[in-house]
């Protein structure tokens, strides 16, 4: 199904003296969310994903209690077994005669005592986010067993392709440049004695090269939730554009250093996990054996969700490149697999996404915050060209949590250096890719690329110290990346950088900032650091549906009170607002959120109603048939002092439509880092520390 358009040629790169390769006409998929409130009768006609993707199928995920049997279970519902899941233990995925057999039947086996979770297993869409050259992007671009280790740490580079060479390739900037670029100072981090030694990340995406010789996978880590197999290999009968994907995100995270060859990751010493998922395009439907009518690209939610729960305590670090475009998926068993492997310690690193494409031609960036995985529990990452300024596909918004090189526009030069499917067969098969060397490519990027790098620094930290988690690697993180583009004011990023009231500067095109690998290390690294205890808080409003004035900038406004006399509190980390909207056109309503100490910050901007193909509601239907509220996250209050009155407003941004609020709820997340007798609220902890 080919929904791009050809670029418009070759077209001179700002960042590199090389014309840049026009790429051919590429496909550009996009996921769609089926399901919300008042969903348009026209939305299949837009694309014909929207008819599965999201949609109920005819089979149950299940999970059992201990010592169930499965097969008798299923013998007293009815039921046949379709697959038993890898990742976790007593899950099943159940088949039914029917949909209506699957819904009918999900409300009663909820209340079987043997039951301890069940969902109906629907159907996804999951794209790979590596930029496409979709419409015309210029217009606002600034374009087993480990092998012997060297036993002296620090690593030092000497790979053939790290360094640049003049009218050839730009090396690894993003690593190390001297060219005036952003990069991550991945050397001074590893003369730290950190490379990622011990630390196994998992690559879940369209299969990783096991054979690649730069690249060391870990066979009894790695499986193929495709085929069900434990060879996790990209299939080389789609196009190369994706089942090369997987290789060129793993190599960006850890390539193998100090052989000499190719490249070196961000963690030259880590190991991969290769977790091969039916994402769009990188699989065929035999694969499946599911008579999908749209070929490789529709899959069922729990070859996903296995791969989240894969080698929970084994694997260390997960990188998931790729998502939906479109705002509002349901949030399905997936998430709960995110937020229960986070719970044990896994730290799960996420795109923040591309933006999306338009059939006449327009692009825009979209609000992250509104993306399925955008949950405390993750690390969501934007990405920076190598200009130091937001890439023009990247996602931005409220749950941002760093940012990190790729390439400035689909197009540009330089993208990132890494691994490829080897023997010319995968992006360097695409017309015009001209790297000298076929098992590696200079065009890669995309939030795809930037996760990576992120995913790597974390494995970096990691080996220094091993009790890091997803919420030790968010206060980290805030504390060590730095500012990056201080003269933004886009209307993306909400007003520029801006310094909250415990003095933590946040901007929502590069929330804390750009990684910055070295600093991020020797944080880890201090021996006298604690993190005290999570703690959590969450008010509902009790509310009628309210109407939400029309074009009127002031909003309506629901005023949340936090007495930390009465609730056990600390310095904020993540807040989180949840709202139920129904509205004409939902690309017009914006959230806001005002802190008691009167910072105020935007927690969902609006976005462009007449390329939404559901243009009603901000909310999502459960397996019950209830429409659930959606919870947006932000990472701007942090370290702020959470007593007193918060303020929830809701903003019709345009004339001729309107709306209703039937249900907001508060969420507070809360914790700081210790150093010693020290506490510190703000993001300034490795200033104090590292100076």
């Amino acid at each position: 199904m080919i929904l791009g358009q050809p670029p418009r040629g070759t077209m001179p790169c700002p960042f590199f003296p090389r014309p840049t390769r026009s790429i051919p006409a590429l496909v550009c998929a996009v996921a769609l969310n089926v399901g919300l409130i008042n969903k348009p009768a026209h939305a299949e006609d837009k694309d014909p994903m929207l008819s599965m993707n999201g949609q109920e199928s005819p089979e149950l995920l299940v999970y059992l209690a201990e010592k169930t049997d499965a097969g008798q279970w299923a013998a007293h519902y009815g039921l046949k077994i379709r697959r038993k899941l890898v990742g976790k233990a007593d899950a099943y995925v159940f088949a039914t005669p029917s949909v209506e057999d699957a819904r009918k039947l999900l409300s009663i086996i909820r209340q079987d005592g043997a039951v301890i979770r069940a969902f109906n297993n629907r159907y996804v869409v999951a794209l790979t986010q590596e930029a496409e050259p979709c419409g015309d992007p210029w217009e606002e671009s600034h374009c087993w067993n480990e092998p012997d280790l060297p036993p002296i740490p620090p690593f030092t580079p000497f790979e053939n392709y790290f360094y640049p060479q003049t009218g050839v390739h730009a090396g690894q900037w993003h690593l190390y440049n001297d060219f005036g670029w952003i990069h991550i100072d991945a050397p001074d981090a590893w003369q730290q004695g950190a490379a990622g030694t011990g630390v196994v990340i998992g690559v879940v995406d369209s299969g990783v090269e096991m054979s690649h010789p730069d690249l060391v996978v870990r066979p009894t880590l790695s499986y193929d939730f495709v085929h069900e197999d434990d060879d996790p290999s990209p299939n080389l009968f789609v196009s190369p554009l994706y089942y090369s994907h997987g290789t060129a995100v793993a190599g960006v995270a850890a390539a193998r250093g100090g052989n000499g060859l190719g490249v070196t990751g961000v963690a030259p010493y880590a190991s991969i996990a290769a977790l091969r998922v039916p994402l769009a395009n990188t699989f065929a439907p035999s694969e499946l054996g599911d008579p999908s009518e749209l070929g490789g690209v529709v899959s069922t939610a729990d070859r996903i969700l296995d791969a989240i729960y894969f080698g929970d305590q084994a694997i260390h670090i997960k990188n998931h490149s790729y998502g939906s475009p479109y705002p509002y998926a349901i949030r399905d068993a997936r998430v709960v697999a995110l937020q229960e492997t986070s719970a044990n310690g896994m730290i799960h690193v996420v795109a923040a996404g591309n933006g999306q494409r338009f059939d006449d031609g327009g692009f825009t960036r979209r609000d992250a915050s509104a993306r399925t995985y955008s949950i405390p529990e993750v690390i969501t990452v934007a990405a920076v060209g190598p200009e130091g300024h937001h890439a023009d596909y990247s996602n931005y918004g409220a749950s941002i949590v760093v940012s990190a090189p790729s390439r400035a526009c689909a197009d540009c030069d330089p993208g990132l250096l890494t691994t490829d499917v080897t023997g010319g067969h995968g992006y360097n098969n695409l017309s015009g890719n001209l790297f000298p060397d076929p098992d590696y490519t200079d065009t890669f990027g995309g939030t795809s690329g930037a996760t990576p790098v992120v995913s790597g620094a974390l494995a970096l930290a990691k080996q220094l110290r091993p009790e890091l988690n997803s919420r030790w690697a968010k206060h980290l993180l805030a504390n060590s990346s730095q500012v990056v583009d201080p003269e933004d004011h886009s209307p993306e990023s909400d007003g520029g950088w801006q310094e909250n009231a415990a003095g933590c500067r946040f901007n929502q095109n590069y929330g804390f900032g750009l990684v910055n690998a070295d600093r991020l290390v020797a944080l880890a690294g201090l021996k006298d650091l604690e993190l005290t205890p999570l703690l959590t808080w969450d008010q509902a409003l009790r509310m009628k549906p309210t109407a939400i004035p029309d074009a009127d900038k002031t909003g309506v406004h629901f005023p949340i009170d936090f007495d930390s006399h009465k609730n056990p509190a600390d310095a904020l980390e993540e807040v989180g607002v949840s709202l139920r909207v129904d509205h004409a056109r939902r690309g017009e309503v914006e959230i806001w959120l005002v802190s008691p100490s009167g910072s105020k910050r935007r927690m969902m901007h609006r976005y462009d109603s007449d390329h939404d193909p559901f243009t009603t509601g901000i909310g999502a239907v459960d397996d019950d048939g209830q429409i659930q509220p959606w919870t947006f996250w932000s990472h701007a209050f942090w370290g702020e002092n959470p007593h007193g009155q918060w303020t929830v407003i809701v903003i019709d941004t345009e004339r001729g439509t309107t709306g209703t609020v039937d249900a907001i709820q508060l969420h507070l997340r809360m914790g700081r880092l210790k150093a010693g007798n020290l506490q510190f609220e703000s993001c300034d902890l490795g200033q104090h520390l590292l100076s």
